[in-house]
């Protein structure tokens, strides 16, 4: 379930949303269109970034797993507190967030790029409080030690 996930996921950043340019099959990557309005972003005291990853089993009979990963960032302000029609419970939604997601076989370059980026959307300045969620698997903490190392 969740790597159909990160694959739908994946496949809707690059194609539907058009943030990523590129040739899948020569691994080009292109950073556009949504790194140009990073500047009209307002700066944010602290942001949550969580970090997963699975193998995905190639279409291909003749090629292996490959990996991906994706990375959710999201404002805490953005969390709202909303009451359940359905029962008596609490619920909570993220209103505003971003994704990163990647399956390039680039040592994680194309997911760090592309997690900086989905960060500075959400507003992450020098100044900004980093909350970083991943399981023990050190290619996602990988991804999140990289926000750490850029300022």
């Amino acid at each position: 379930m969740l790597l159909n996930l990160l694959l739908l996921l994946f496949l809707l950043l690059n194609q539907i949303l058009g943030m990523f340019e590129g040739d899948l099959e020569d691994g080009e990557l292109e950073i556009g269109q949504i790194s140009g309005l990073i500047d009209e972003i307002k700066p944010a005291g602290e942001l949550i970034v969580q970090t997963d990853g699975g193998y995905i089993k190639d279409k291909h009979p003749n090629r292996g797993n490959f990996e991906a990963l994706l990375t959710k960032v999201y404002n805490p302000e953005n969390l709202v507190r909303k009451s359940s029609k359905k029962t008596d419970n609490i619920d909570r939604e993220i209103t505003q967030k971003s994704y990163a997601a990647s399956s390039y076989k680039d040592h994680h370059k194309s997911i760090k790029a592309m997690t900086l980026i989905a960060a500075k959307k959400e507003g992450l300045t020098k100044e900004t409080n980093v909350v970083a969620l991943s399981d023990g698997a050190k290619n996602c903490w990988n991804v999140l030690k990289s926000l750490k190392k850029l300022f």
